[in-house]
């Protein structure tokens, strides 16, 4: 189930999904500037980025890495596990 999330940062997209236990978020920032998400009252769980350049759909320029904390930084995603604080 898709739950509504906001942002009031026109450069980030949020997707939330209810999958029970846990909760799925995916963010997609399209600047330069790194962003921490806010998820007050639920613990990470996992939080994978996928952390790319400004120009990377021109030179396939990307790493995949593994977060400790939800952040995700410029012209990249973030797909984080959430479970309830």
């Amino acid at each position: 189930m898709v739950i509504p999330c906001a942002t009031e940062n026109e450069n980030l997209d949020l997707l939330c999904t209810n999958h029970g236990d846990y909760l799925y978020l995916s963010a997609v920032n399209r600047k330069d500037e790194a962003l921490t998400l806010n998820i007050e009252g639920y613990v990470v769980i996992s939080c994978t980025e996928i952390e790319t350049g400004k120009y990377a759909f021109d030179c396939n320029d990307y790493q995949v890495c593994e977060r400790q904390d939800a952040v995700v930084h410029g012209h990249s995603m973030t797909f984080v596990t959430l479970k309830k604080a």
